[in-house]
Protein backbone atom coordinates (compact mmCIF):
# COMPACT_ATOMS: atom_id res chain seq x y z
CA UNK A 1 0.00 0.00 0.00
CA UNK A 2 1.41 3.70 -0.94
CA UNK A 3 1.05 6.06 0.82
CA UNK A 4 -1.19 8.39 -1.38
CA UNK A 5 -3.81 4.82 -0.53
CA UNK A 6 -3.31 5.04 3.00
CA UNK A 7 -4.05 8.73 3.13
CA UNK A 8 -7.79 8.46 3.13
CA UNK A 9 -7.40 5.85 6.00
CA UNK A 10 -5.77 8.32 8.54
CA UNK A 11 -9.15 10.28 9.63
CA UNK A 12 -10.19 6.80 10.83
CA UNK A 13 -7.37 5.58 12.06
CA UNK A 14 -7.05 8.93 14.38
CA UNK A 15 -10.56 8.75 15.46
CA UNK A 16 -9.78 5.05 16.86
CA UNK A 17 -11.96 3.48 14.35
CA UNK A 18 -9.29 0.37 13.40
CA UNK A 19 -9.09 -3.56 14.45
CA UNK A 20 -5.96 -3.39 16.45
CA UNK A 21 -4.06 -5.82 13.84
CA UNK A 22 -4.81 -2.71 11.60
CA UNK A 23 -4.06 -0.05 13.83
CA UNK A 24 -0.78 -1.72 14.74
CA UNK A 25 -0.25 -1.87 10.71
CA UNK A 26 -0.56 1.76 10.47
CA UNK A 27 1.18 2.61 13.46
CA UNK A 28 3.88 0.44 12.67
CA UNK A 29 4.28 2.68 9.08
CA UNK A 30 4.18 5.96 10.98
CA UNK A 31 7.28 4.68 13.17
CA UNK A 32 9.44 3.84 10.36
CA UNK A 33 9.52 7.86 9.77
CA UNK A 34 7.53 8.32 6.87
CA UNK A 35 7.38 12.29 6.89
CA UNK A 36 3.78 12.36 4.36
CA UNK A 37 1.86 10.12 7.16
CA UNK A 38 3.40 11.93 9.71
CA UNK A 39 1.50 15.09 7.76
CA UNK A 40 -1.81 13.18 7.01
CA UNK A 41 -1.82 12.23 10.41
CA UNK A 42 -1.70 15.46 12.11
CA UNK A 43 -4.06 16.69 9.30
CA UNK A 44 -7.02 14.01 10.40
CA UNK A 45 -6.55 15.43 13.90
CA UNK A 46 -7.23 18.71 13.27
CA UNK A 47 -9.95 17.88 11.07
CA UNK A 48 -11.52 15.74 14.46
CA UNK A 49 -10.87 18.49 16.61
CA UNK A 50 -12.65 20.88 14.76
CA UNK A 51 -15.95 19.07 14.34
CA UNK A 52 -18.12 19.94 17.67
CA UNK A 53 -17.67 23.71 16.31
CA UNK A 54 -17.82 23.29 12.76
CA UNK A 55 -20.75 20.94 12.30
CA UNK A 56 -24.39 23.27 11.86
CA UNK A 57 -26.77 22.78 14.68
CA UNK A 58 -29.66 20.59 14.21
CA UNK A 59 -33.64 22.10 14.67
CA UNK A 60 -35.94 19.55 16.52
CA UNK A 61 -38.59 18.38 14.31
CA UNK A 62 -41.89 21.11 14.26
CA UNK A 63 -44.50 20.05 16.92
CA UNK A 64 -41.83 17.54 18.90
CA UNK A 65 -41.80 19.43 22.34
CA UNK A 66 -45.74 19.83 22.19
CA UNK A 67 -46.13 16.67 21.54
CA UNK A 68 -43.86 14.81 24.16
CA UNK A 69 -44.92 18.07 26.90
CA UNK A 70 -48.47 16.63 26.05
CA UNK A 71 -47.83 12.70 26.13
CA UNK A 72 -46.49 13.33 29.52
CA UNK A 73 -49.51 15.03 31.13
CA UNK A 74 -51.52 12.23 29.72
CA UNK A 75 -49.38 9.69 31.28
CA UNK A 76 -50.32 11.66 34.73
CA UNK A 77 -54.25 11.84 34.34
CA UNK A 78 -53.68 8.08 33.13
CA UNK A 79 -51.93 7.32 36.57
CA UNK A 80 -54.13 8.82 39.26
CA UNK A 81 -53.05 10.34 42.36
CA UNK A 82 -50.77 8.48 43.90
CA UNK A 83 -49.61 6.61 40.53
CA UNK A 84 -46.33 6.82 39.34
CA UNK A 85 -46.17 8.22 35.73
CA UNK A 86 -45.93 5.32 32.98
CA UNK A 87 -42.56 3.55 31.92
CA UNK A 88 -42.36 5.03 28.46
CA UNK A 89 -41.81 8.78 29.98
CA UNK A 90 -39.27 7.35 32.49
CA UNK A 91 -37.30 5.50 29.57
CA UNK A 92 -37.20 8.88 27.76
CA UNK A 93 -35.97 10.70 30.15
CA UNK A 94 -33.02 7.76 30.78
CA UNK A 95 -32.53 8.13 26.93
CA UNK A 96 -32.59 12.24 27.19
CA UNK A 97 -29.28 11.66 30.26
CA UNK A 98 -27.73 9.16 28.36
CA UNK A 99 -27.82 11.29 24.97
CA UNK A 100 -26.40 14.06 26.73
CA UNK A 101 -23.47 11.66 29.15
CA UNK A 102 -22.54 10.74 25.16
CA UNK A 103 -22.54 14.18 24.20
CA UNK A 104 -20.32 15.09 27.08
CA UNK A 105 -18.03 12.09 26.43
CA UNK A 106 -17.71 12.72 22.47
CA UNK A 107 -17.04 16.50 23.80
CA UNK A 108 -14.15 14.99 26.56
CA UNK A 109 -12.71 12.74 23.42
CA UNK A 110 -12.76 16.01 21.07
CA UNK A 111 -11.13 18.03 23.92
CA UNK A 112 -8.75 15.34 24.81
CA UNK A 113 -7.39 15.01 21.15
CA UNK A 114 -7.42 18.67 20.46
CA UNK A 115 -5.25 18.94 23.49
CA UNK A 116 -2.49 15.96 21.81
CA UNK A 117 -2.73 17.82 19.02
CA UNK A 118 -1.85 21.03 20.51
CA UNK A 119 1.06 19.19 22.31
CA UNK A 120 2.35 17.65 19.23
CA UNK A 121 2.44 20.82 17.29
CA UNK A 122 4.06 22.44 20.34
CA UNK A 123 7.09 19.73 20.01
CA UNK A 124 7.34 20.30 16.35
CA UNK A 125 7.94 24.22 16.58
CA UNK A 126 10.40 23.12 18.96
CA UNK A 127 11.82 21.15 17.00
CA UNK A 128 11.64 23.46 14.08
CA UNK A 129 13.34 26.02 16.13
CA UNK A 130 16.38 23.47 16.94
CA UNK A 131 16.72 22.76 13.33
CA UNK A 132 17.12 26.32 12.41
CA UNK A 133 19.60 27.09 15.12
CA UNK A 134 21.36 23.86 13.28
CA UNK A 135 20.80 25.08 9.95
CA UNK A 136 22.55 28.96 11.36
CA UNK A 137 25.53 26.78 12.45
CA UNK A 138 25.90 24.63 9.69
CA UNK A 139 25.91 27.99 7.26
CA UNK A 140 28.47 29.63 9.29
CA UNK A 141 30.37 26.69 9.08
CA UNK A 142 30.35 26.46 5.63
CA UNK A 143 31.52 30.50 5.56
CA UNK A 144 34.16 29.30 7.86
CA UNK A 145 35.44 26.34 5.37
CA UNK A 146 34.94 28.78 2.70
CA UNK A 147 37.48 30.98 3.98
CA UNK A 148 39.63 28.54 5.13
CA UNK A 149 39.78 27.06 1.25
CA UNK A 150 40.42 30.64 0.10
CA UNK A 151 43.43 30.86 2.19
CA UNK A 152 44.71 27.56 1.44
CA UNK A 153 43.99 28.27 -2.00
CA UNK A 154 46.14 31.66 -1.55
CA UNK A 155 49.08 29.30 0.01
CA UNK A 156 49.29 26.87 -2.39
CA UNK A 157 49.40 29.48 -5.09
CA UNK A 158 52.54 30.76 -3.56
CA UNK A 159 54.09 27.52 -2.37
CA UNK A 160 52.56 25.73 -5.19
CA UNK A 161 55.14 27.23 -8.21
CA UNK A 162 57.58 27.09 -5.60
CA UNK A 163 57.99 23.31 -5.04
CA UNK A 164 61.80 23.63 -6.79
CA UNK A 165 62.19 26.15 -3.98
CA UNK A 166 60.59 24.67 -1.10
CA UNK A 167 63.15 21.13 -2.25
CA UNK A 168 66.54 23.67 -2.74
CA UNK A 169 65.66 24.85 1.17
CA UNK A 170 64.94 21.25 2.61
CA UNK A 171 68.05 20.17 1.53
CA UNK A 172 70.07 22.94 2.76
CA UNK A 173 68.35 22.58 5.89
CA UNK A 174 69.56 19.20 5.90
CA UNK A 175 72.76 19.88 4.85
CA UNK A 176 72.85 22.49 7.75
CA UNK A 177 72.07 19.48 10.16
CA UNK A 178 75.03 17.13 8.78
CA UNK A 179 77.31 19.76 9.30
CA UNK A 180 76.12 20.54 12.58
CA UNK A 181 76.45 16.78 13.31
CA UNK A 182 79.57 16.52 12.21
CA UNK A 183 81.20 19.64 14.25
CA UNK A 184 79.96 18.10 17.27
CA UNK A 185 81.56 14.96 16.31
CA UNK A 186 84.84 16.88 15.54
CA UNK A 187 85.09 18.80 17.88
CA UNK A 188 87.72 21.38 17.66
CA UNK A 189 87.67 24.29 20.02
CA UNK A 190 85.18 24.53 22.13
CA UNK A 191 84.54 28.60 20.83
CA UNK A 192 85.10 27.45 16.88
CA UNK A 193 81.87 24.76 17.27
CA UNK A 194 79.65 27.13 19.23
CA UNK A 195 80.96 29.69 16.80
CA UNK A 196 79.94 27.32 13.71
CA UNK A 197 76.64 25.91 14.85
CA UNK A 198 75.65 29.65 15.51
CA UNK A 199 76.08 30.63 12.20
CA UNK A 200 74.46 27.67 10.53
CA UNK A 201 71.89 27.93 12.92
CA UNK A 202 71.35 32.07 11.72
CA UNK A 203 71.46 30.73 8.15
CA UNK A 204 68.51 28.22 9.16
CA UNK A 205 66.54 31.28 10.50
CA UNK A 206 67.11 33.58 7.35
CA UNK A 207 66.24 30.41 5.37
CA UNK A 208 62.60 30.23 7.48
CA UNK A 209 61.77 33.90 7.99
CA UNK A 210 62.43 34.36 3.77
CA UNK A 211 59.74 31.20 3.20
CA UNK A 212 57.76 33.23 4.89
CA UNK A 213 57.92 36.42 3.54
CA UNK A 214 57.08 35.04 0.02
CA UNK A 215 53.10 35.26 1.11
CA UNK A 216 53.36 38.90 1.31
CA UNK A 217 51.25 40.90 -0.57
CA UNK A 218 54.44 42.99 -1.59
CA UNK A 219 56.33 39.84 -3.60
CA UNK A 220 55.63 39.58 -6.49
CA UNK A 221 56.51 35.87 -8.05
CA UNK A 222 57.02 34.41 -11.85
CA UNK A 223 58.61 31.80 -13.12
CA UNK A 224 61.42 31.14 -16.09
CA UNK A 225 61.13 28.90 -18.47
CA UNK A 226 63.77 26.77 -20.46
CA UNK A 227 64.66 27.57 -24.18
CA UNK A 228 65.52 24.97 -26.81
CA UNK A 229 69.03 25.29 -25.00
CA UNK A 230 67.78 24.25 -21.32
CA UNK A 231 64.70 22.50 -22.09
CA UNK A 232 64.62 20.32 -18.28
CA UNK A 233 65.67 23.69 -17.02
CA UNK A 234 63.28 26.36 -14.58
CA UNK A 235 63.25 29.15 -12.22
CA UNK A 236 61.68 31.36 -10.01
CA UNK A 237 61.89 34.66 -8.76
CA UNK A 238 60.64 36.45 -5.74
CA UNK A 239 60.39 39.70 -6.28
CA UNK A 240 59.76 41.97 -3.21
CA UNK A 241 58.60 45.31 -4.77
CA UNK A 242 58.73 47.36 -1.77
CA UNK A 243 62.75 46.40 -0.70
CA UNK A 244 63.74 46.02 -4.50
CA UNK A 245 65.28 42.94 -3.80
CA UNK A 246 65.27 39.55 -5.78
CA UNK A 247 65.38 35.89 -4.77
CA UNK A 248 66.11 33.62 -7.36
CA UNK A 249 65.93 29.48 -7.81
CA UNK A 250 66.74 27.54 -10.76
CA UNK A 251 66.91 23.93 -10.99
CA UNK A 252 67.67 21.43 -13.80
CA UNK A 253 70.41 23.30 -15.22
CA UNK A 254 73.15 21.44 -16.77
CA UNK A 255 77.03 22.52 -15.58
CA UNK A 256 78.29 25.70 -17.76
CA UNK A 257 81.29 24.58 -18.80
CA UNK A 258 84.85 24.85 -18.45
CA UNK A 259 85.96 28.29 -17.29
CA UNK A 260 82.27 29.17 -17.95
CA UNK A 261 79.63 30.52 -15.91
CA UNK A 262 75.54 31.20 -15.57
CA UNK A 263 74.34 34.91 -15.48
CA UNK A 264 71.33 36.81 -14.54
CA UNK A 265 70.08 39.97 -16.59
CA UNK A 266 67.56 42.75 -15.49
CA UNK A 267 65.64 43.09 -19.21
CA UNK A 268 63.89 46.97 -19.10
CA UNK A 269 60.84 48.11 -21.24
CA UNK A 270 63.16 49.51 -23.19
CA UNK A 271 65.84 46.41 -24.28
CA UNK A 272 68.66 47.67 -22.26
CA UNK A 273 70.25 44.19 -20.16
CA UNK A 274 71.59 44.97 -16.77
CA UNK A 275 73.65 42.31 -14.58
CA UNK A 276 71.76 40.70 -11.71
CA UNK A 277 74.70 38.61 -11.29
CA UNK A 278 76.56 34.93 -11.61
CA UNK A 279 76.16 31.74 -10.09
CA UNK A 280 76.88 28.06 -10.85
CA UNK A 281 74.88 24.98 -10.54
CA UNK A 282 75.24 22.32 -7.78
CA UNK A 283 74.01 18.68 -7.36
CA UNK A 284 70.89 18.11 -9.64
CA UNK A 285 71.55 21.50 -11.19
CA UNK A 286 70.42 23.75 -8.78
CA UNK A 287 71.40 27.16 -7.90
CA UNK A 288 70.38 30.36 -6.18
CA UNK A 289 71.10 34.04 -5.95
CA UNK A 290 69.16 35.92 -2.90
CA UNK A 291 68.77 39.22 -1.76
CA UNK A 292 69.82 40.50 -5.37
CA UNK A 293 69.30 44.38 -5.25
CA UNK A 294 67.24 46.06 -8.27
CA UNK A 295 69.22 49.03 -8.81
CA UNK A 296 67.38 52.00 -8.97
CA UNK A 297 67.84 53.52 -12.17
CA UNK A 298 67.42 50.71 -13.99
CA UNK A 299 63.57 51.50 -14.08
CA UNK A 300 60.78 49.18 -14.98
CA UNK A 301 61.88 45.28 -15.38
CA UNK A 302 59.86 43.87 -18.05
CA UNK A 303 61.61 40.57 -17.75
CA UNK A 304 64.64 37.64 -16.66
CA UNK A 305 66.93 35.99 -18.62
CA UNK A 306 69.71 33.82 -17.89
CA UNK A 307 72.75 33.20 -20.49
CA UNK A 308 75.75 30.97 -20.37
CA UNK A 309 79.18 33.49 -19.86
CA UNK A 310 82.55 33.04 -19.69
CA UNK A 311 83.79 32.88 -16.18
CA UNK A 312 83.36 35.77 -14.49
CA UNK A 313 80.37 37.26 -16.03
CA UNK A 314 79.89 39.53 -19.16
CA UNK A 315 78.90 43.32 -18.97
CA UNK A 316 76.43 42.42 -21.93
CA UNK A 317 74.97 38.70 -22.73
CA UNK A 318 77.16 37.24 -25.15
CA UNK A 319 76.31 33.50 -24.70
CA UNK A 320 73.16 31.20 -25.41
CA UNK A 321 70.02 32.02 -23.77
CA UNK A 322 69.37 29.36 -21.51
CA UNK A 323 66.36 30.97 -19.30
CA UNK A 324 63.75 33.29 -20.24
CA UNK A 325 60.01 34.95 -18.23
CA UNK A 326 58.32 37.90 -17.89
CA UNK A 327 57.68 40.03 -14.49
CA UNK A 328 54.38 39.14 -14.26
CA UNK A 329 52.84 39.06 -10.99
CA UNK A 330 52.15 35.54 -9.64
Amino acid sequence: MTCDERRELWLLFASGGFAAEEERELGSHLESGCAQCAGALAEAEVVLAQLPVTLPPVALPTGLRERLVARAAADRRSAGPGRPARQGFRALGRLAAAAALALAAVSAGFLWRQSALESRLDAQARRLAELEQLADRSRALEQTVARQAIEIERLEAVVGPATDVLAIVERQRNEIARLTATLEKVGGTVDFRDEEIRRLRLRLDDHSLRMASYGSPDVWIFGLEGTAEARTASARVFWNTERRRWDFYASGLEPAGLARTYQLWFVTGDGRKVSAGTFDVGDGGEAALIDVQVPLDVGLVAAAAVTDEPAGGSLQPSGRIRLVGETRRG
